[in-house]
């Protein structure tokens, strides 16, 4: 599109048309400019932040998943109605457990959900007597 542009303003006698032409250029260039700076971000956050905490919780995941599910279907056992996400969540992990980068999606969204659900319960002790084992954290 700049080259065409640039033909068009060498070609072109008319100066209201080149100054057109010449203010699309310049639109064109800072449009790429700003892309090009919108990858580097990109770049510089996958490869600094992203990718090291990814490459971590896949180290956890392969250490602490098991003990997780575990955990998760305990606590479905006890109570559905507690947590329906958490159901949800087991359901979706069997259906995409092949998939690496689905697992890591899985594994983060259900940490974070027992966690949550294990200040809920040690909130209310009364309401768990005999399961309070449960709220403890893995990780």
């Amino acid at each position: 599109m700049i080259e065409s542009a640039n033909l068009k303003i060498q070609e072109s006698t008319d100066e209201y048309e080149k100054a057109k032409l010449k203010l699309n250029v310049f639109k064109y260039n800072l449009h790429i400019q700003t892309n090009k700076k919108r990858l580097y971000e990109r770049e510089d956050y996958y490869v600094n932040q992203f990718k090291p905490k990814y490459d971590k919780d896949m180290e956890e995941a392969d250490m602490y998943l098991e003990k997780l599910l575990e955990r998760a279907r305990e606590i479905v056992k006890l109570d559905s109605s507690l947590d329906f996400k958490l159901g949800f969540l087991l359901q979706e992990y069997e259906k995409n457990k092949d998939d690496r980068e689905k697992v890591w999606l899985f594994y983060t969204a259900l940490k974070s959900r027992l966690k949550k659900i294990g200040k809920e319960m040690r909130r209310n002790k009364g309401s768990f007597k005999g399961n309070m084992h449960l709220s403890k954290d893995i990780i």
